[in-house]
This record gives structure tokens, C-alpha cells and sequence, in this order.
């Protein structure tokens, strides 16, 4: 009696592991691109602290990025360039402001996945 595998069950065995391979591939990249989108909601979170933070010590003003404490805030799609913007605006009033900032990631696919976080301070 012969030992070892006919190569009907190797081709088996090939073809389930690309099956496996073709789902699980895609599931991995996705993974990625949401860590990306909460990198971006996270440091949306910081610069909007960090901008409450500067407009209590400035004398009620907000400050553009190069002025409020940007520590440990990078874009994950921009390398180790800061790739958010931030836009301040008079919301129709004296004492109302709009402030958004946004954050320019995209995933693999083009599909826009930009995070806009705003708010208005009415002081």
C-alpha cells in the first residue's frame, strides 16, 4: 500500500486556503483603515481640548494650530506632518464662534472617511 496524498487532494487543500485567504485578506485591510478614522477622531478630540484649553488662558480666543499644544497629535495618513485643519468663524455673533476641524484621512478604496468635528461656543 502506497503512502502520501493523491494530487485531486492537494488541489483540495490549495483551494481552501485561497478561499480562506481571499476573506480573510480583505477583513485584515479593513482593520487598518478603521484604526486610521479613530486615530483622526482621537486627535479631533485632543485639538478641541487643547483649543478650550488655549481660549481659557488667551483672553477668550482660540488659536490656530501652530499656536495651541499639538503634542502627540499626527495624522496617520500624513506621516509626521500635522494634515488637519482647523477653521475658526463668527457664527453670527459677538460672543459665538464655529469652530471645525477636519481630518483629511481616505481609505485604500478613495471612499472619503473625513472626520469633521465642530462646535459652537456661545461664551
Amino acid at each position: 500500500m502506497k503512502k502520501g496524498f493523491t494530487l485531486i487532494e492537494l488541489m483540495i487543500v490549495v483551494v481552501i486556503i485561497g478561499i480562506l485567504a481571499a476573506i480573510a485578506i480583505p477583513k485584515f485591510s479593513d482593520v487598518s483603515e478603521s484604526a486610521k478614522r479613530n486615530a483622526c477622531r482621537a486627535n479631533m478630540r485632543t485639538i478641541a481640548s487643547q483649543e478650550v484649553i488655549y481660549f481659557a488662558s488667551n483672553n477668550s480666543k482660540y488659536g490656530t494650530l501652530a499656536q495651541i499644544d499639538m503634542a502627540g497629535v499626527h495624522c496617520p495618513t500624513a506621516g509626521s506632518g500635522t494634515a488637519y485643519t482647523l477653521t475658526v468663524a463668527s457664527a453670527g455673533g459677538v460672543t459665538s464662534t464655529s469652530i471645525t476641524i477636519t481630518c483629511p484621512a481616505t481609505d485604500s478604496h478613495g471612499n472619503i472617511n473625513n472626520g469633521v468635528a465642530s462646535w459652537i461656543d456661545s461664551n
